[in-house]
């Protein structure tokens, strides 16, 4: 009995540190907004409470459920806050939020969250848009040197050459379109289908086990590896070895002669392959009419320079990018700090997403959004219709971490539909659901059936210069 007081002591102490690890690891746990401040609480946009511990993340990983519960944000309220593990997510959902949160207050909103699968296993922290601010600062400078600076000038070469294989490739195998448009875009689809894809991106915490326990690391590493081993295949034509015959360009002169000595040659592969694919029922009868009238009849192939004079073509870009957005969610950015805005009070750490599916069908702003109506965006008389340096919504993001390649992949998917839509018919085979339009399907998303207008079509594409 004498040692009875002891081990009382013992127990309770055992009791109290289990106590306090539970409480510090819930505390650890919750989301930023449900960490009370001193003397208050967190003013949050309303939104469904979820469950415990995984809040709504089970809900809103389902991608149908996805899909429906973005497009009922549209009308209902323009900010939308929702619990994902340890995360705390506001959705953006309307074009006034994003603007006055992602770009007025930019300096406040331009972090990125940790993104142990997308960011460290299948980018191998080497995608700039997934890094954080600190560590893309140097290669995004580089980006737009790249992009929109004095070396962009050969842009319109390098977009009308890529534009003109995608038409040989068409002319060669017209039954595999797909599978030619999904040619330099795969990568990027599978790298941004990779972000918040799962519970680990929700409870980064984990990432910090041992790696032997890490059961998930082999299948988002091995994606990893397959995209490296793709950018190396591209990257063999454009090395600076003497052997080497590839065509000079502003993308080696420019990197291999500045970057690649800080940074490295792998640092420099990477960046130049996000430079090259940073943009990357029949069409409105009217646009070929246009592109027509400017060019004639199987006489040329459109150019860059065409844009300014193709103010409906560059409407039916627009339009497509709004009637069926290809990223639901622009990935995360958090708050580096807390924010006070229309009432509420968002503390950092707070992911900020915008909902492309809401901003774009957002009827104040478009009325009758399911209508595909390219005239929407021809409110000008000037050359492009006014359109021409404001040819996206919110897929590129807003205000500091936006895409940096906008301007060149406005000029890529100008000059590709155009000249696809000049030199070939599309017709849809049997009934087309254009609500599910399989934009990441690895087959065929939908059946189409594709034919070159004529043979003095196929000659053009096979005669003209690259």
């Amino acid at each position: 009995m004498a040692n009875f007081p002891l081990a009382c002591g013992t127990v309770l102490a055992l009791v109290l540190l289990l106590f306090t690890c539970l409480t510090k690891c819930s505390t650890v746990l919750l989301p930023p907004h449900r960490k009370k401040p001193l003397g208050g609480h967190y003013a949050m946009p309303p939104g469904p409470k979820g469950i415990p511990i995984f809040g709504s993340m089970q809900e809103w990983l389902s991608w149908d459920v996805n899909t429906f519960q973005l497009l009922q944000q549209a009308n209902l309220v323009e900010m939308t806050t929702l619990c994902m593990g340890t995360k705390t997510w506001v959705l953006l959902n309307s074009g006034r939020v994003v603007n006055e949160i992602l770009s007025k207050r930019a300096s406040k909103t331009h972090e990125r969250p940790y993104f142990p699968v997308a960011g460290e296993l299948v980018s191998q922290n080497k995608r700039l848009f997934l890094q954080k601010t600190t560590a893309s600062q140097e290669g995004r400078s580089m980006l737009r040197k790249l992009l929109l600076g004095a070396a962009s000038k050969e842009q319109d070469r390098i977009v009308e050459e890529a534009s003109l294989d995608l038409l040989r490739l068409y002319l060669n195998n017209l039954a595999k379109w797909y599978q030619h448009n999904f040619r330099f875009s795969r990568v990027t689809a599978t790298s941004i289908t990779s972000v918040n894809s799962g519970p680990i991106e929700f409870f980064s915490q984990i990432s910090r086990l041992p790696v032997v326990t890490q059961f998930w690391r082999q299948h988002w590493e091995t994606l990893g590896t397959f995209h490296r081993k793709v950018f190396l295949h591209w990257w063999e034509n454009m090395r600076p070895l003497e052997e080497n015959q590839a065509r000079p360009s502003f993308l080696q002169d420019i990197i291999h002669t500045k970057y690649s000595e800080i940074k490295g040659e792998e640092e420099a592969m990477y960046l130049i392959i996000l430079a090259i694919s940073a943009g990357s029922g029949n069409p409105p009868k009217s646009a070929r009419d246009e592109i027509e009238a400017v060019i004639g009849d199987a006489n040329q192939l459109p150019t860059v320079s065409d844009l300014p004079k193709l103010p409906y073509m560059c409407a039916v870009v627009k339009e497509v990018l709004r009637w069926r957005p290809i990223v639901p969610l622009v990935p995360n950015r958090v708050l580096v700090e807390d924010l006070s805005f229309d009432g509420y009070y968002f503390p950092a750490g707070t992911d900020f997403l915008v909902n492309s599916i809401a901003v774009c069908t957002h009827i104040p702003t478009y009325p009758d959004p399911e209508s595909f109506s390219p005239e929407r965006w021809l409110k000008s008389t000037e050359d492009g219709g006014g359109i021409a340096q404001d040819l996206w919504q919110y897929t590129f993001s807003a205000g500091m971490r936006s895409c940096s390649g906008f301007k060149l992949a406005q000029k890529e998917l100008f000059v590709s539909w155009a000249r696809l839509l000049y030199c070939f018919n599309f017709v849809p085979v049997g009934e087309c659901g254009d609500r599910e339009l399989n934009a990441f399907s690895l087959g065929e998303p939908f059946q189409l059936q594709v034919r070159v207008r004529g043979e003095r079509y196929s000659r053009l594409i096979r005669n003209v210069e690259a």
